[in-house]
């Protein structure tokens, strides 16, 4: 119930989030990759916990999800800024997308792998996912608008 709440509040405020400008949704891509970054690093500690279990891993990718599909909105909404944009931050753009498809990927396979029957939450593939995820959104945080 709470993701779903979260879900609604960020695409509540997709319409605030075309109205910004490019500078602005490079910062709140940069927070968005962050806030991942955090909740994945989270993640991969709990997996190094013995007796972790499958709620707290759910409860750590429900707090990554929401933020996933916000930054996907803002990718949305600086690509039809793009004919608009320098060619300097045409070219952040173009780096961040595959970076934010990593995370979008990655992101889904932790919700596939969490919800097979019978999962085993001590796998190394999912201490693996979420190293995955926070060192792309690592990258993704780095991401510098031009000045």
């Amino acid at each position: 119930m709470l993701a779903k709440l979260t879900i609604a509040a960020a695409l509540a405020g997709s319409a605030l989030i075309a109205a910004q400008d490019t500078p602005a949704l490079f910062k709140q891509v940069r927070t968005d990759a962050r806030q991942i970054h955090s909740t994945a690093m989270q993640m991969e500690k709990l997996a190094g916990q013995p007796t972790a279990t499958w709620s707290q891993y759910d409860t750590q990718w429900n707090e990554i999800k929401p933020v996933e599909e916000a930054l996907v909105i803002h990718l949305r909404t600086l690509e039809t800024k793009e004919k608009s944009l320098s060619p300097a931050d045409r070219k952040i753009i173009d780096d961040a997308k595959p970076e934010i498809q990593d995370i979008a990927a990655r992101t889904h396979q932790l919700r596939a792998f969490l919800d097979q029957p019978g999962v085993d939450v001590k796998s190394p593939k999912l201490n693996r996912y979420a190293r995955d995820l926070a060192t792309e959104a690592a990258h993704l945080a780095e991401i510098k608008p031009h000045a």
